[in-house]
C-alpha cells in the first residue's frame, strides 16, 4: 500500500465497490461505508411498507465474452463463476384494455428477434410493413459493438484511438437521425 494514502467511500453500490477494487489495485488503501446492512446498492432488493423493491441486475452489457465491456467487469469480477441466466422475454407488459386473438393482454418482447418478429406478426398481421421496419432497425443497431475506447479514460487515449472512432460515423449518422423519434410517435405507427 501507498503510505498514508488512504481513501474513504461512502456507499457500497456497484460504483463505489469498483472504485474501492480499482484504488486497491493500484496501492491505495480504500475503506467503503454502508448505511445498510448489505452491499450493492441499487443491485440489491428491499423492502419497505409491505412491498418489495427489486432492483436487482436483471440486464447486463459485458456478460458474453467479447470486448469491450466483458473485459472491464473481467478487471474486478471472476466473470467465469458468474452463471449467466438468459430470458426469454426481456419483460411482458400488460395492456390494459387490449386482447390479442389468442385472448392474452400482455405483451411478451422477445429476446430473440426471429421470435419477436414472428410474434409481432402473429398478434397483428396488418403492421407487418412497420414490423419489417422495426426489426430492420434492431438488427443494424446490432452490427455495431461499442467503441473499444471505453476501455480507456480519455486522457489517456492516443491520437490513433481517437481516429479508430471514424468507422462509428455512419452509426453516429444512423444514432442522429432516430433521436428526434420518440416511441410514443413510433408507436403510433403500429
Amino acid at each position: 500500500m501507498i503510505d498514508n494514502k488512504k481513501i474513504n467511500i461512502i456507499g457500497a453500490g456497484i460504483a463505489e465497490l469498483s472504485a474501492g477494487c480499482y484504488l486497491q489495485m493500484n496501492g491505495y488503501n480504500s475503506e467503503i461505508f454502508e448505511m445498510y446492512n448489505k452491499p450493492g446498492g441499487l443491485c440489491t432488493s428491499w423492502a419497505r411498507k409491505g412491498y418489495t423493491f427489486n432492483g436487482c441486475v436483471d440486464w447486463l452489457m459485458g456478460s458474453n465474452p467479447y470486448p469491450p465491456f466483458y473485459n472491464i467487469w473481467k478487471e474486478i469480477i471472476d466473470m467465469e463463476e458468474i452463471q449467466f441466466v438468459h430470458h426469454k422475454t426481456r419483460f411482458d407488459i400488460e395492456v390494459k384494455d387490449y386482447e390479442d386473438k389468442h385472448g392474452d393482454n400482455v405483451f411478451h418482447l422477445y429476446t430473440n428477434l426471429n421470435r419477436l418478429e414472428e410474434y409481432m406478426k402473429d398478434i397483428a398481421p396488418e403492421d407487418s410493413e412497420v414490423i419489417d421496419e422495426f426489426i430492420q432497425h434492431v438488427r443494424k443497431l446490432q452490427k455495431y459493438d461499442l467503441p473499444p475506447l471505453i476501455e480507456k479514460a480519455p486522457e489517456v487515449r492516443s491520437f490513433w484511438d481517437k481516429l479508430k472512432m471514424v468507422k462509428y460515423l455512419p452509426f453516429l449518422s444512423y444514432i442522429k437521425k432516430c433521436v428526434p423519434i420518440t416511441n410514443y410517435d413510433y408507436a403510433k405507427k403500429f
